[in-house]
């Protein structure tokens, strides 16, 4: 009898031991599992950076050529918008329609097709090109894709087959919109197509010099502080859901441009209720597993940044010489700056 009790307790022991191990197993396997997923996503942020990088040096080269000219709404995009004297704005828009080149726009706020749309090799069809814009890139951050079309344009048909057979991935990139568009204060710019062609004084966190216009030369003496472009989603609703606009001069910021993180009326970086997202797009926009976003700067750098500093500095998102409003600005930025401002 004493020798089958101990034979019992062994075999207790044993189970408890067996149970314990697969306990550690458990563990350590959930442990490499977080431990993958967390190099992973700090990969994704150093990939993303790297691709902001190659886009900052395209459109240094971009710039060499144009005389110092950036792409962008009231550059690469600026024929296109049909707003000078004795231009047919239909004739204009219809350029860009169905099937062109790899290098033009796929809208007037287009700025990647003219930088990298031909060394990447695109499609002359406008629909695929944006779909390959988004893709080939793409912030390996950004994982989902947009919920549906919007807008309308006579080559719809071509971006219905492109959503069906592939989608469109969300945004990745934005410029800021301040380093593209004339000053309110520029008394040469028409008014026709004022939405595009200048600032909208009244609701803009910073104004810009009377002089200002979209070139190198004029963002500023510390180019060190100006982003040229920065990680963001725009068009995202309260639900999260996200769409790709097909219009080809969109009316306010297209899909690769959005107002400054300093501004409450930010649709991809503001937390606030009265933007167009509801406050939901920063989430989308500030992606990476440190919670910050890649920007690239004018004089070729590329840093994070984190929600705090993004929604202070109002410096970066404006050119230098620009005057602080503090229209529509959050808190943050108020504490930065005081009305009167005149930004490095």
């Amino acid at each position: 009898m004493r020798s089958f009790k101990s034979r019992t307790r062994t075999a207790a022991f044993t189970l408890i031991e067996s149970l314990i191990v697969i306990a550690l197993i458990a563990t350590a396997v959930v442990m490499s599992v977080a431990l993958t997923s967390k190099r992973r996503a700090i990969g994704a942020e150093l990939v993303c950076a790297q691709k902001e990088g190659a886009l900052s040096q395209a459109h240094f080269q971009y710039m060499n050529e144009y005389k110092g000219q950036y792409a962008g709404i009231n550059t690469s995009g600026a024929y296109y918008q049909g707003l000078y004297p004795g231009q047919n704005p239909a004739f204009g828009w219809n350029l860009l329609l169905g099937n062109s080149s790899a290098g033009l726009p796929t809208s007037t706020w287009d700025w990647i097709a003219p930088i990298v749309g031909i060394s990447s090799n695109f499609s002359p069809n406008r629909a695929l090109r944006l779909q390959q814009e988004m893709s080939v890139w793409a912030c390996p951050s950004v994982m989902g894709n947009n919920g549906s079309l919007y807008g309308s344009a006579s080559d719809r048909a071509d971006f219905d087959s492109a959503f069906v057979n592939g989608r469109f991935r969300q945004v990745s990139y934005l410029q800021p919109n301040a380093f593209h568009v004339f000053s309110s204060l520029n008394t040469d710019v028409p008014r026709a197509g004022i939405l595009r062609l200048k600032q909208a004084f009244a609701s803009e966190v910073a104004v810009s010099p009377a002089a200002f216009s979209p070139r190198i030369f004029n963002v500023g003496a510390q180019p060190a502080i100006k982003v040229m472009h920065a990680d963001g989603t725009r068009y995202v609703s309260a639900g999260g859901v996200t769409d790709i606009d097909i219009s080809v001069n969109q009316a306010f910021y297209g899909n690769s441009t959005d107002i400054s993180p300093t501004s409450l009326l930010s649709n991809a970086y503001s937390r606030s209720p009265d933007s167009p997202s509801n406050g939901y797009g920063h989430k989308l926009s500030f992606r990476h597993a440190s919670g910050k976003i890649n920007a690239a700067f004018y004089d070729g750098s590329v840093r994070s940044i984190g929600k705090e500093e993004a929604w202070t500095e109002a410096q970066y998102w404006y050119p230098g010489g620009s005057t602080f409003t503090g229209n529509n600005a959050t808190p943050e930025s108020l504490t930065r700056y005081t009305p009167g401002t005149i930004l490095p």
